[in-house]
């Protein structure tokens, strides 16, 4: 089979800067998500390997829900229940010590199968045969434990090995590109006929797998259990693959296939000092930590009895096992407050996330991830309660339970743990759409967090959905925020990432630099105060230049660009500090960046459909762009907007888009070169001129969030903007039409003062301008008539 090469439409730049745009996402407090114990056995693990926290965690939790088995399910109510079936991608390179890491996890798994299948030979031996183990109740196995399969499968292949297994598979690989390719679901060759089957798969459904198991030569083999597949397969993936077929899968591959896969991206420049670095050591009972030179006396010890044995997988796995095992089955509910949590993320933010990718083209980024997390509760839960049991006893495999029928047990799944499943499922979102769209999911959200400022409602206010949850515990990403802070003191409205500032939400503020930052753009420890956002124009060098002369030469429209800044790193244990929209229109005294007009090419022409082609990239690229240079580039895209019909909403995105206003981008997967993104992104590019205002806001009639530009009435206008009004040629008549088609008034004229006749101590409402008197001004620039509006 030919696979073609793994490239995107950029080259080897592209896929690297998309991978390093997802690498800058961090992986949330593993104590927070996974609870302490074992968040701390991750944690050490990752560190006395010298591996990333996600090369742990990720085959740990394909483990753990493999040992749920077929006979759990995660309920959120009566009508919605899911199975523990989670597929991870983990990116890593050669020599990342992900077989080290591999073998950290599995190790114990195998020794607990080594140890079961010592036992069932010891019970073969007592009772001779298969039939005198039937007959004396011994056939029945105490823990149901999957089949754990490294390397490479075929199809045909996987139907037997899930027979053999009672459907019970567990798939871990190294290289998890090569499996797909042998499994026909290669990212950029998929055969015809593995949607179904890859359906089945993650559904746990038997489906396209319930066929007889095959023939056996081996006629004096001896098997406990039944060789018939059960009516479900429980199969779970996890594996690590190359960087380049990570951001392949994420960009390329089908939304049916990339949806079904948790990806993650580790960042490696921590741990290249950790490699083979000791865990931290338990403290004794007083508190200071033992020393080798100066043991402890004997009698000491004999009094304060032995030292409970400290937390090891195996015991995990055990727990697990037992809990999960025939004939036991286990549910886990979601309590009412958990509910309430998931809803009220799935209306504020996973909604307005789909609502803003519009779901037919690229929604299959996200249309899975609510069922995701859903699923991560429920292993993130098991795991959870198999970690903080009694290990006194664990020695023992099964339990002195000989019941026949039946068990079915529950688990309360409490707000708690939606919360950390929703964190953890948001991280694995954020590294798909950052290598997709090169944003973050902030840009779709309505804040910065999941429960910032609320949407500004249009024309009528919304009351408060019954499923807000209330104040949220100290410890939690997700309860409400107060007032927003001072305008004085707010943050811009982009998040420097991947090389291009990244809207957080809708703003249109200055940039402010706090003297105690450490970096301009790295979240510190995440109880320091909230860093704030260094503008590009005064820490970054152009990423291309202009030669800007005098002689009135065009600018030349440069072609498809490439871009190295600095990669900022995305906290993810706390919350991006935002402000409101309304905080950002009260604002007074906080002017947004200014632009020096005589820094801007002479004069500017409008492009050709050759150079209209060059522009179009992959990724919104303009974002990176410092606002002079900006300006220089798509000075016609800027007038265009500013220029288009407002009805006194504002322009929306679709407006926008349709329009064709934002310059073009190449998403994977669709012809749609001017998606509503595009044009939310360059909305915010113009808020940064100080022109107006880009903000979120909620639909009267369907209640969709969408995203809208404002511009600045002319009475608001500086002198600056003038000036840059001037450079972009705006026809003042078609700027200052705001709301209904204006009716004309006979013998009312409004005059545009000139740049230079307008300053603070003079009021155009009151006409005390210097030209008040209705008189054209000897320099004005602005030669044109506005009539009156009668709203």
């Amino acid at each position: 089979m030919q696979v073609q090469p793994e490239t995107n439409g950029g080259g080897e730049a592209s896929w690297k800067d998309s991978y390093k745009t997802a690498q800058m996402i961090t992986l949330p407090d593993v104590t927070h998500v996974c609870g302490s114990q074992a968040g701390q056995l991750v944690r050490d693990l990752a560190r006395g390997t010298g591996c990333p926290e996600e090369f742990i965690l990720t085959p740990l939790l394909s483990c753990c829900s493999a040992l749920m088995g077929h006979r759990s399910e995660i309920c959120v109510h009566g009508g919605w229940s899911e199975p523990p079936v989670l597929w991870f991608l983990v990116g890593a390179g050669e020599g990342t010590r992900k077989s080290a890491a591999l073998r950290q996890v599995l190790s114990p798994l195998l020794a607990l199968a080594d140890d079961m299948r010592q036992k069932e030979k010891r019970k073969l031996e007592q009772c001779g045969n298969e039939e005198d183990m039937k007959e004396k109740g011994a056939a029945t196995r105490e823990l149901d434990l999957p089949l754990v399969y490294t390397g490479s499968i075929a199809m045909p292949q996987l139907r037997n090995v899930l027979h053999e297994s009672e459907g019970h598979v567990l798939h871990v690989t190294e290289r998890l590109e090569d499996a797909h390719r042998q499994l026909g679901m290669h990212a950029l060759n998929v055969e015809k006929g593995t949607r179904e089957r890859l359906h089945d798969l993650y559904e746990a459904f038997a489906g396209n797998f319930a066929l007889p198991p095959p023939p056996t030569n081996s006629a004096g083999t001896t098997r406990i259990g039944s060789s018939v597949l059960s009516p479900v397969v429980f199969y779970n993936q996890c594996g690590f693959a190359s960087p380049q077929y990570v951001v392949t899968m994420a960009v390329k591959a089908p939304s049916w296939l990339s949806g079904r896969f948790l990806v993650s991206c580790p960042s490696l420049e921590e741990n290249t000092t950790a490699v083979f670095s000791l865990p931290n050591d338990d403290d004794d009972d007083n508190g200071s930590t033992n020393d080798d030179t100066t043991p402890p006396p004997k009698a000491k010890k004999a009094k304060t009895g032995h030292k409970p044995r400290k937390l090891s997988l195996k015991d995990v796995y055990l727990n697990l096992s037992r809990a999960h095992s025939f004939p036991r089955r286990r549910r886990y509910v979601f309590s009412k407050e958990a509910v309430r949590e998931l809803r009220r993320f799935q209306e504020e933010e996973w909604q307005t996330i789909v609502n803003q990718l519009g779901g037919k083209d690229n929604g299959g980024a996200v249309e899975k991830s609510l069922g995701q997390i859903i699923r991560l509760a429920g292993v993130l839960k098991a795991l959870k309660d198999a970690a903080e049991l009694d290990f006194s006893s664990s020695s023992k495999l099964t339990d002195a339970d000989d019941a026949s029928e039946d068990q079915e047990t529950e688990g309360k799944i409490d707000r708690d743990d939606v919360s950390g499943a929703i964190e953890l499922g948001k991280y694995f979102l954020e590294q798909k759409l950052s290598m997709t769209f090169m944003v973050s999911t902030g840009f779709f959200r309505r804040s910065g967090n999941s429960s910032g400022t609320p949407v500004q409602e249009s024309h009528a206010s919304r009351p408060p959905s019954s499923s807000s949850a209330p104040q949220n515990s100290q410890n939690s990403d997700y309860s409400y925020m107060p007032p927003p802070p001072d305008p004085a003191n707010s943050l811009y409205g982009f998040a420097k990432v991947a090389g291009g500032f990244l809207p957080q939400t809708a703003v249109s503020g200055a940039v402010t630099s706090s003297p105690h930052q450490h970096h301009p753009y790295h979240h510190s420890h995440p109880h320091q105060a909230s860093p704030t956002v260094t503008s590009l124009a005064s820490s970054q060098t152009a990423p291309f230049s202009f030669n800007f002369t005098g002689g009135g030469a065009p600018v030349s429209m440069p072609g498809p660009r490439s871009y190295h800044f600095p990669m900022p790193t995305i906290n993810h244990s706390q919350p991006t500090p935002s402000a409101s929209p309304a905080a950002s229109h009260s604002s007074s005294h906080a002017p947004p960046p200014e632009i020096d007009v005589a820094q801007l090419p002479a004069t500017w022409i409008p492009t050709t459909p050759e150079e209209e082609l060059a522009e179009m990239s992959q990724a919104a690229e303009f974002v990176q762009l410092e606002p002079t240079q900006f300006v220089a580039v798509h000075a016609r895209r800027v007038k265009r907007l500013l220029e288009c019909f407002d009805d006194g909403c504002g322009v929306s995105a679709t407006t926008a888009a349709q329009k064709s206003i934002a310059p073009p981008v190449r998403v994977a997967g669709t012809n749609n070169r001017h998606p509503a993104w595009a044009s939310a992104l360059f909305f915010q590019k113009v808020a940064d001129l100080g022109l107006g205002v880009a903000e979120q806001v909620r639909h009267p009639t369907n209640g969709r969030v969408y995203w809208r530009f404002k511009r600045k009435s002319v009475p608001n206008l500086s002198e600056k903007n003038f000036q840059l009004l001037h450079y972009l040629r705006i026809d003042m008549v078609r700027y200052s039409q705001m709301g209904q088609p204006t009716l004309h008034v006979p013998g009312v004229d409004i005059d545009i003062p000139t740049p230079g006749s307008v300053s603070a101590e003079h009021s155009l409402l009151d006409g005390e301008g210097s030209n008040s008197s209705g008189g054209k001004g000897d320099n004005s620039p602005f030669e044109c008539e506005i009539k009156q509006e009668i709203l």
